[in-house]
């Protein structure tokens, strides 16, 4: 098969080196989100589901094989403490 006359050489890469206009677009959402994160105070503990997690990750595993957790209401089928035996109930053990 041949190619038409004068477009053997305009097969060039798409790609294009990034600007400073693309790195800004990373950088300034980067900043907004993790610079107030990283000037919270130390020690305080924000408002989380999970705190159980990281304040007893004892507790939290050694209830986590069993299914019906009666300390939450009238008793209740805990489906997410399964999920909490590895990795993440180690890591904060």
């Amino acid at each position: 098969m041949t190619t038409p006359t004068g477009t053997a050489g305009r097969h060039r890469s798409s790609r294009r080196l990034p600007s400073w206009a693309d790195a800004l677009t990373i950088v300034i959402p980067a900043l907004v989100v993790y610079v107030p994160l990283l000037l919270t105070k130390p020690g305080v503990v924000g408002a989380d589901t999970k705190t159980y997690l990281y304040l007893d990750p004892g507790k939290l595993l050694s209830s986590a094989p069993y299914v019906w957790d009666q300390q939450i209401g009238l008793g209740t089928v805990t489906h997410q403490n399964i999920g909490y035996l590895f990795p993440m109930g180690p890591f904060y053990l």
